[in-house]
């Protein structure tokens, strides 16, 4: 319409004065081109907003959230923004609360690492008190669930505490564990002797995950925590003299836990979302880095795993309300079953 109504007023113009003709053939040489490329501009900006609206409602619809139905759907969203639920990462505004929920949401904690890292020490120290067992033979051979309080948190927070891996230690069943504690977790601890550079069955623990999280797209992936355990077993080994000011170093302690940083930062780069040196020794009241920078560390990324724990409870309670809509199919089939007999 633009073009059309341009054409009849230029025909109108020279009609009137034989002169426009030039400015007519001036404009169309010059104007036309930069018109030409702004309508052009403007209608893939428009056409780029649209493919955006139109692919993230299609990832919705088929993403899985709204096969629980669309009650339980609006009550997620009211707990979480729509970029927290498809990226992880804290919305830049508060999230409105939901009006017709109100159960605390839990948050699970998967504790990972070959055998003798320090996982039990570790949970210990983040319990507060004796609660995992601790020994000098690798002694937790099952999963251990142990409830976690923060009073600055609402949510519910589950420690897991799994079984060693590495070629001797652990067994099939007790690898199997491991993984599928970290396929239930919304955050995981990678616990690594900061003293030992062996970090081989990590990585393969860790691709057989990604293979399985790569099968399963309708689960979101934990993020990963790595936590450096043993820091006070660094040369010097006899100086004990916390806390390490290991970003800034300064002393032969602090530079040789900023060396073992970088080496778990180069092993574990692309997987990782933060790296933290500890020590974790609760039988020898060693305690270092725990308070100061990982309980931050792990609250910094406890908003990412509330998405994680908000997805996985859509799908289970999809994956319940399929087998009793089985189930009423059977009894209903069976009752028609009977009425013909």
């Amino acid at each position: 319409w633009w073009e059309t109504t341009s054409a009849v007023t230029w025909i109108a113009s020279i009609a009137v004065n034989p002169l426009n003709l030039g400015r007519y053939l001036a404009s169309r040489m010059t104007m036309q081109p930069l018109t030409q490329q702004l309508q052009q501009h403007l209608l893939g900006a428009f056409y780029t907003l649209f493919v955006r609206q139109a692919g993230y409602h299609l990832i919705e619809l088929n993403s899985g959230r709204l096969r629980s139905g669309s009650r339980r759907y609006r009550e997620v969203m009211g707990q979480m923004s729509a970029s927290e639920i498809l990226t992880g990462t804290p919305a830049t505004a508060a999230p409105v609360a939901a009006a017709s929920s109100t159960t605390p949401l839990t948050i699970t904690i998967a504790v990972i690492g070959q055998v003798k890292a320090g996982k039990s020490s570790l949970v210990n120290c983040l319990m507060g008190g004796q609660q995992a067992v601790t020994d000098i033979l690798p002694a937790t051979r099952s999963v251990s669930r142990y409830q976690l309080f923060w009073a600055e948190r609402q949510e519910q927070l589950i420690l897991l505490d799994t079984p060693g891996y590495a070629d001797a230690g652990a067994t099939a069943a007790e690898l199997r564990e491991t993984a599928e504690a970290v396929r239930q977790a919304d955050l995981t601890l990678l616990v690594l002797d900061a003293r030992s550079p062996a970090r081989e069955a990590d990585l393969h623990t860790l691709s057989g995950l990604d293979d399985w999280f790569l099968a399963h797209p309708q689960f979101k992936p934990p993020r990963l925590i790595v936590v450096l355990n043993k820091i006070d077993g660094l040369s010097p080994v006899l100086e004990w003299k916390p806390p390490y000011q290991w970003r800034t170093p300064t002393s032969t302690k602090e530079r040789n836990i900023a060396a073992a940083i970088e080496y778990a930062r180069e092993v574990f780069a692309q997987r990782a979302v933060n790296f933290v040196p500890v020590c974790a020794d609760w039988e020898q009241q060693r305690q270092s880095g725990i308070k100061e920078d990982l309980i931050p560390a792990m609250s910094q990324h406890l908003d990412g795993a509330r998405a994680t724990s908000l997805l996985r409870g859509l799908h289970v309670d999809f994956e319940q309300g399929r087998v009793r809509q089985v189930l009423g199919q059977v009894l209903e089939a069976g009752k028609r079953i009977l009425d013909s007999i």
